[in-house]
This record gives C-alpha cells, structure tokens and sequence, in this order.
C-alpha cells in the first residue's frame, strides 16, 4: 500500500533535491531494520533513459518512533524533466510505480572531482568548491540541543566554513552512536536519525557540507566487528536513508590503521561505491604519516592525511608530495590535511595560519579542529577562524584551480611557498615576510602586484611589473610569523585597494 507524503502529493522536486516516497507494509518481520529479512527497492527512469536503483529503509512511525509500519524511498533526481519509478519488495509483497516533475532548482547538486583540474571539486553543476572545513567529534553528544547545533553551524556559516567532520561513533570524551543502546547494533535509533537529518538539512540550507564519518579511532568499544553483519547493516543503512542528500560526503574512518586494516579499507571503499547511487565523494583518514596509503584506488576519492602537530615547512611539502604520488598512480585526487591544528590544544593559531596558507601554495585542502564547544560556547575562543575566513575570502576570487605548485621559481631570498599558473597567476606566500626573487621570465607584458596581509585581509602595496626576467619583492614588513601573501596577477588596472578600517578579507575589483 502507497501513502502518499506530502512531498509525494505535488509529484514535483527541484534539480538534486530529496524526493521521499512513503510506503507502508504491515507484516511482522523478525528485524524490519535488517535488509536480509526484506528489502525494498526503488528503480527511477529519466525521459532520456537513465536509470537510478535505490534502496528504501524501514523508519518505524515515520516520525521518529522506533515502531510503525513505515518504509521510505529516497531519490535525489539529476537531470530536470519526467522521471516515472517503480517499488518492489524482496518478499514478494505487492509494490506500486508513479512519476515525478523535476524542475531547476539552486541546488548546487553533490561534489565531484573537477574533470579538468582532478587536484580540485565542483558541484555537479560545474561551480568549484574550495574545501574550508572544521572538525566536531562530539557534535551529536546527547547533552546538546538541536538549537546549540543550528547555532554552531550558524557560526560556522558565518566564518564561510562550508564543511563540517562529524563522527556517527565516538566514545572519546563524549558518547556517539546510531544505535538505541551500546550494546543494539542490529536496529536503529530513529530519534537520532531524525535529528541527523534536520542537521543535514539545516546546513544544507546554509551552503554547507556535511562530511559523515563512520567511525572514531578512540571508540573500539562500540565499532562493530570489522566486515561483521552489523557492520554491514550499519553501512547499508546509513547510505540507503542519507545518500540522497546532495550535501554529503563519506568517510570511512577516522585514523582507521589503529583498528582496521588496508584489506577492510579497500572492500568498504568499494561496498560503499556500490551502495551510494549518487557516487558522493568517499575518503578514509589514516593516522599520523607523511605519505598516503591508497594512491590509485579507483573509489576513494581525495587523500585525507593527520599530521599533529604540524607547522608549514611540514605540511607544505607532503601536501606537494601526495599530489604528485596521486599522479603517478594514475588517479590524480585532492589531497587533505584534515587534523594538523587543535585550538585550545595542540599548536599556535600563528602557526595555524602559516600552516593553512602554505597547505594551500601546495595545492591542497585543510580541516581544522576547534575543540568546539570544550573551548567556548560555541567558538567563542576560537581565533583561526579569523584567518581561514580571510584565507577562503581571497583564494575565491581566483581561478585557483588552474594554479599549482611552483617553488622552483624561487630565485633566492626569504622563505616562500609559491603557487602559479606561468603567465598569468603568482601567489608567493612568505611566512616571515622579507624579499624574494622570483623567476617571470616565462611570463611576458605588465602584472599587476599587491600585498595580502594574512593576519587582517588588507591588502597594500600595490604596483606593476614587468615580466621577462628575475623580479624582487620585498613584504611590507618582516619578522617571525610576520606572514604576507604576494599577488601578481597579468593585464589590466591594479584592483582596488581593501580599506584598513574593514579588513574583511575581501577585494573589491
């Protein structure tokens, strides 16, 4: 029997959206949650013939009460026009068929690997994404409200956080978990999958990213046994009833080497490629280590390194390095230093915002970590924000995509990380600030150049140069951590320069 929910009644989703289809089945089955006692599945044709398989879940009361008779479909349509689906139950019991209008919505659609720049993303509807994330272990504690969470994301949000690490298991300093108890594996707690959900959707609303860790490395007494039945109803479900969510990324595992092994990896990597029929982007973090341990895997999807603590003459490097391990594998992927900074417990905030900048001279990506709410409430201590924030704000103005990694145009002089696309793009970032030589000669005409004041996002110093040659650059000022950004760009007038009184991190052009 179809109950048609309200979503259903319309018939009518937007681009990437999430389409639910509610069903009912009365029969007693020994675990309703489990898919090897039954198993509903959803199949959806587009009008040019695409074809999505999809697996329902069983969500008790549909409201989130752990008893009822409610199944639920979920579909995230990617091509606008008619779809027509059809439902059949493993069992035999009868299933039913409808149809849907998709129509354009600004649903960016999910991440995936830029085609062009494979180092980089896009949203399925070509716009880049520049990954600036945070980290929150406990974000699901039960001693949280829905509204401490909205209003962390709400901060976040206004950092231009745009995705967030949080753990579905964790018993290291709070407790997190999907189940009802400890001890349940085999069922579900449908009040936290509701509260899940509004999260997912809350962000979503905002730009965000929710980036879904499956396990934590200090939670051995509540993971499952590795490639267990639990394990797998535990994957299974979690994709059935999220996958069509378009703001959602995987992770198998935090620091996963302490307790799984490469083998575990690489059958999950690929299970979950299976499960997901939208293909979101899929990683695993290994433990502290220089060198990425899956180059060509053909489903994991970006290198997630830890280096802890790490300043910017460390990360810099390994970040180049495991870009050119991926490209030698064949599979060229983002590379990410996702725990290399703990506010409030591991590092100096100065050294965060060397460390950011000099991560992305290498062409990479970062998620810090706040400690959260063990440090403030939420943030309220929370300074790397600042530079991030001013970080993210000016990297978005450029195609920094096409840039790489250049530190052989460094003639001589002060520390620099440098990152170019030759003649026309020259970001030079100098952690100590001083004079550097730079090596234009494979760039021809005038460029414009500016300072980038990492620590307040003003800019200064502005002026030409031409290219041809070997050209020095002196920073506004030096000394230890006394960071500057240099900027040369080809062609036109020099942009406008920030006023010092709002040092947002924003140019005006």
């Amino acid at each position: 029997m179809l109950m048609w929910s309200a979503q259903e009644a319309l018939a009518q989703v937007g681009l990437y959206q999430k389409y639910e289809i509610t069903v009912t089945n009365t029969k007693n089955y020994s675990n309703k949650f489990d898919f090897n006692v039954v198993t509903l599945t959803g199949q959806f044709t587009s009008a040019t013939g695409r074809v999505v398989n999809v697996t329902g879940f069983y969500d008790g009361d549909g409201a989130g009460g752990q008893t009822g008779a409610v199944w639920k479909i979920r579909f995230m349509p990617d091509q606008i026009g008619t779809w027509t689906y059809s439902y059949t139950w493993s069992d035999g019991t009868p299933g039913g068929n409808g149809s849907l209008t998709v129509a354009s919505s600004a649903n960016k659609g999910p991440l995936k690997l830029d085609p062009a720049n494979l180092h980089h993303m896009i949203h399925a509807n070509g716009e880049h994404f520049f990954w600036n994330g945070d980290t929150e272990w406990c974000f699901f504690q039960a001693s949280k409200t829905q509204q401490d969470r909205f209003q962390a994301i709400d901060f976040l949000s206004s950092k231009r956080v745009n995705n967030l690490f949080a753990l579905m298991v964790n018993d290291d300093g709070c407790e997190v978990y999907p189940w009802p108890t400890r001890d349940d594996k085999t069922h579900f707690s449908l009040s936290k999958m509701r509260t899940y959900e509004a999260v997912i959707e809350y962000m979503q609303a905002r730009g965000m990213i929710f980036d879904w860790w499956f396990y934590s490395d200090d939670s051995q007494s509540l993971i499952p046994a590795a490639n267990s039945s639990e394990e797998t109803l535990y994957f299974r479900y979690i994709i059935a009833r999220f996958a069509a969510y378009s703001n959602i990324t995987w992770n198998l595992a935090l620091e996963f080497d302490e307790y799984r092994s490469n083998s575990w990896v690489t059958t999950r990597a690929a299970f979950v490629k299976a499960e997901d029929p939208y293909d979101h982007l899929l990683s695993v973090h290994q433990s502290d280590g220089p060198t990425y341990l899956f180059p060509g895997n053909p489903h994991l999807d970006h290198v997630t390194l830890q280096r802890l603590p790490a300043n910017h003459d460390v990360v810099n490097p390994e970040i180049i390095a495991n870009r050119n391990l991926t490209a030698s594998s064949g599979r060229r992927i983002p590379v990410m230093n996702e725990e290399f900074f703990i506010e409030g417990e591991f590092g100096d905030v100065n050294n965060f915002r060397a460390a950011i900048w000099a991560i992305v001279m290498g062409g990479g990506y970062y998620k810090a970590a706040s400690l959260g709410w063990w440090i403030g409430t939420p943030y309220q201590n929370a300074a790397h924000f600042t530079y991030s924030k001013i970080l993210y704000e000016f990297m978005t103005t450029l195609p920094y995509w096409e840039l790489s990694p250049s530190n052989n145009l460094k003639v001589s002089g002060a520390t620099a990380y440098i990152s170019a696309k030759i003649g026309s793009q020259y970001l030079a970032y100098l952690p100590d600030g001083g004079t550097v030589t730079l090596n234009l000669t494979g760039a021809n005409g005038t460029f414009n150049v500016e300072w980038l004041n990492p620590r307040t996002g003003s800019v200064t110093g502005m002026t030409t140069v031409s290219g041809g040659g070997n050209r020095s650059f002196t920073a506004p000022s030096s000394g230890n951590l006394t960071d500057w950004l240099l900027h040369i760009e080809s062609g036109g007038a020099p942009p406008d320069l920030i006023p010092p009184a709002a040092p947002t991190g924003l140019r005006t052009s």
